[in-house]
């Protein structure tokens, strides 16, 4: 006689799904607080995207796999953020415009693995030439307000951080 197998019970089967969520923190420094709510924003923005790649990616091949350069390109650049970022805090080193940079692409890689691969390398192409585009043109903008740093405007924080604040 054959082995017989218990079929098992379908009630609890089908695909699980881990979702990252992480919390912006108030990064504190020797000369005070860092209030700028675009590091917030792209800390959220960096791990909201990376969830939406597990729950797009849930079986093989992983994102890791099906885009290789431009994963490694994502966090290479994430990392670079946010070691430029330490530098900053560590040194008061004003390090915006390359956070900035690091930033947007680490972003814009991670966007990337979304579109459709109809876009082939020519996709890959137009959006990263973009993106150079657009870095350059605030370089040159920021070199040209650098000549005037009256015109500079402060970033207000999202939320109060002291009661004096809300007043």
């Amino acid at each position: 006689m054959a082995d017989v197998v218990m079929p098992r019970s379908t009630f609890n089967q089908g695909h699980e799904v881990t979702i990252n969520v992480a919390s912006v923190v108030n990064v504190y420094n020797i000369m005070g607080v860092e209030t700028n709510p675009l590091h917030g924003l792209m800390t959220f923005l960096f791990f909201v995207l990376i969830g939406f790649l597990q729950i797009s990616y849930p079986n093989n091949p992983t994102a890791f796999q099906a885009h290789p350069k431009t994963m490694l390109l994502s966090v290479a650049s994430f990392l670079l953020y946010c070691f430029a970022f330490w530098i900053k805090l560590k040194f008061a080193i004003r390090l915006d415009t390359l956070m900035e940079a690091f930033g947007s692409l680490s972003i814009i890689s991670l966007v990337l693995m979304f579109i459709p691969n109809k876009w082939g390398l020519f996709g890959y192409i137009t959006i990263y030439t973009l993106w150079f585009i657009c870095h350059v043109l605030i370089m040159i903008r920021l070199c040209y307000i650098g000549l005037r740093p009256q015109m500079r405007r402060k970033l207000r924080p999202l939320l109060p951080n002291t009661s004096m604040d809300m007043n």
